[in-house]
């Protein structure tokens, strides 16, 4: 490292990123920017210790090279750099750019493990593979200061919005004129990333979000906001219910869901998922960030006061970067009118980004009791328990009782059983046969519909076995909306058990960029990660599931512990057993535990308690898949067969998961696999 300088540049990075951190200093250095980074000098000591403490105190500029190699060290000097780079961001002005993130690969600004300070700037993501020269003209021009920020004359509200307004521009005014195709610099505003894959089982120091052979990142044009339609993005908020009774919360919450629905069907706007936007409800975020982590430019928030057979709906346009009040307005109605509402509401919205609502079909009468019955059973079903989702079936029933034909509440009512069948709720044959029912009705009624196609789709994978049907569903419920990331998660789940893994992969990162803040959809790609042996990748996604959702997933604490086992890291695989309660999960990793130890005793003892469990349920959800993997693990054959069999025969929705398991590869050389395969539909030559 060179001696102190009042202009230099301070590079922090993991030991694995050296080569990317060399890259990117050459850069700088042959653009005349000092840069603090010698390798040679990396040999610690109080001496040295306390000479990067220096230089970050005294660097104009902390760039922090963040990566899979970052994401997967939970400790190591770097954080302890980044920390300190953080601490003087506090003693700076807001408008004094210091932090200067680059990342060199697809890790995703909304699940990178950084310091929330991080955050509050723009990323830059950079292909090191090819120069990176726009990068360092770029902060030579930051360190030249020719990036300032001017509070306009006069004083007051007007001042402090201008002076947001300019903060929150300020990156875009430098990074616009520096698009740069040839030198292989990519950034996105809050949008998309598409990853590079990379190939197989991975240790720590090589993590992967893929398998496959490596495929370098394509560069692509930076544009302005306005021609790249990252401005027309939107996120609507749970609305706050107003009303007397407290009990009204799931009609708040029903309207703000309808209206993003709305909105969604707007051409050219991105809205938020549902899960993602009302992930804040109830939580002191403030706008700004809110929009941050989910991409988007603009926020609606509101508020639902409901008094007999009035509704008053007060709703408000927010721009993220500065906090500008776009557009509000109070609307008093009649409950009878409460679909007409919600369109003008998204008219408006549309109107003042620019859009146009487009086409849409008249909306159908729907009967007041039943609409009420469908909104209390629709936030029971986001609640997700299997105690929550039968409650939500019973509502859904009163609904279609009430309205046969409200298609909606059938293909709710067709969902939660397919989830109770899923999820071991319910006993699968009978809830199979329920959802089918449900399905059925709502096809009649609107058989192109993509909510009903999603809902089919995973009927056909779950309950029929019928993968192509399942495939071809869920692809027409994407055309018809495109990005929907229910249906992307649900198609990449079945092109995973498929062997159609590549596309999978694509598909369910996707998912998580759309939804990111979805527990359900992270813990899909745990398990896919994990059965595809990328165990780093299975833990990261684990542990994210269990950040959004700490008592949310019942199981998301052993299916952590899977990819733990994997590691050799058994003692913090058992403390993750001892925080799970679900009844088939956590004897299942206990005697996965077991074996990993050589306690072949203990796994038997496991294995004996499963098999109590199925002799008084044996329709449970993952119970006999459960046995087959700890029979397998203990040498046996005759067993695990014995336990797949009785999965086909209750119709287990883990049978899918048949092909996709290598833990199950003793069993390949038995004329039994074979033809287990061709019962489920499973086998080559019936996917072809």
């Amino acid at each position: 490292m060179s001696g102190t300088t009042p202009r230099a540049v301070f590079l922090s990075y993991a030991s694995q990123d050296a080569e990317a951190a060399r890259r990117i200093c050459e850069a700088l250095r042959a653009a005349g920017v000092e840069v603090w980074f010698d390798q040679s000098e990396l040999v610690g000591g109080d001496q040295w210790d306390a000479k990067i403490r220096r230089q970050i105190k005294e660097c104009a500029l902390f760039v922090p090279v963040i990566s899979a190699n970052t994401q997967a060290r939970g400790e190591g000097y770097f954080r302890l750099e980044w920390k300190l780079a953080v601490d003087r961001s506090h003693l700076l002005a807001d408008d004094h750019p210091f932090l200067f993130p680059v990342v060199i690969d697809d890790t995703a600004d909304a699940t990178a493990r950084v310091p929330e300070k991080f955050r509050d700037v723009q990323w830059t993501r950079l292909n090191v593979k090819d120069t990176p020269e726009t990068l360092a003209g770029r902060v030579a021009k930051l360190l030249a200061g020719e990036v300032r920020r001017r509070m306009p004359a006069g004083s007051g509200d007007s001042a402090r919005d201008s002076s947001r307004r300019d903060k929150a521009n300020s990156w875009l005014k430098v990074i616009v004129p520096l698009a740069g195709l040839a030198f292989g610099l990519i950034f996105t505003f809050r949008s998309a990333w598409s990853p590079a894959k990379r190939a197989g089982p991975k240790p720590a120091a090589a993590v992967s979000s893929w398998g496959g052979a490596p495929t370098p990142p394509t560069a692509v044009a930076v544009v302005p906001l306005e021609a790249a339609g990252a401005d027309k993005s939107v996120a609507v908020l749970a609305f706050a219910n107003l009303s007397d009774d407290k009990a009204n919360e799931y009609f708040s919450d029903g309207i703000s869901e309808e209206l993003l629905n709305v909105l969604a069907k707007i051409p050219g706007l991105k809205v938020a998922a549902r899960t993602s936007a009302f992930y804040f409800k109830d939580k002191e975020v403030p706008v700004p960030e809110i929009a941050r982590q989910l991409g988007v430019a603009y926020v609606v928030e509101g508020s639902v006061r409901k008094s007999g057979d009035k509704v008053r709906i007060t709703a408000q346009l927010i721009k993220a970067a500065d906090g500008f009040h776009v557009w509000s307005d109070t609307f008093t109605r009649d409950l009878k009118d409460i679909f007409a509402v919600q369109d003008e509401i998204a008219g408006l919205i549309a109107k003042n980004l620019e859009l146009k609502m487009g086409m849409t079909a008249a909306r159908p009468t729907v009967d007041l009791e039943s609409y009420q019955e469908y909104l209390t059973g629709r936030a029971l079903f986001a609640k997700a328990g299997n105690g929550d989702l039968r409650e939500a079936v019973g509502h859904f029933e009163k609904a279609v009782t009430l309205d046969p034909s409200f298609t909606a509440a059938w293909v709710q009512l067709a969902s939660a059983h397919t989830q109770l069948g899923r999820w071991g709720g319910a006993p699968t044959l009978q809830a199979w046969s329920a959802a089918r029912v449900a399905i059925d009705r709502a096809r009649a009624l609107e058989p192109d519909s993509p909510d009903v196609l999603l809902a089919w789709g995973w009927i056909l994978r779950t309950a029929d076995w019928d993968w192509r049907g399942a495939e071809q569903a869920f692809r027409r419920s994407l055309q018809l909306r495109p990005d929907h990331p229910d249906a992307l998660a649900g198609l990449a789940v079945l092109l995973f058990n498929v062997g159609k893994k590549d596309e999978a992969f694509r598909l369910g990162q996707q998912a998580v960029r759309l939804d990111p803040l979805n527990a359900g959809t992270q813990i899909d790609l745990s398990l896919m990660f994990y059965l595809n042996d990328n165990w780093v990748e299975a833990e990261r996604m684990a542990r994210r599931a269990l950040q959004l959702a700490p008592g949310g997933g019942t199981s998301y604490h052993c299916i952590l512990a899977w990819s733990l086992i994997k590691q050799g890291r058994l003692a913090e695989a058992e403390a993750e057993v001892g925080l799970d309660s679900d009844a088939i999960e956590k004897p299942t990793t206990s005697g996965l535990l077991a074996l990993a130890r050589g306690q072949a005793a203990v796994a038997r003892e496991k294995l004996a308690e499963l098999e109590a469990i199925s002799r008084t349920n044996s329709g449970l959800a993952d119970l006999q898949n459960s046995i087959a993997w700890l029979g397998v693990g203990l040498g046996e054959k005759d067993r695990p067969f014995a336990a797949l069999e009785k999965a086909r025969d209750t119709r287990d929705p883990s049978i899918s998961w048949l092909r996709s398991s290598p833990y199950l590869a003793p069993l390949y050389g038995d004329p039994r696999w074979n033809l287990l395969l061709h019962q489920v539909g499973l086998a080559d030559e019936q996917l072809k």
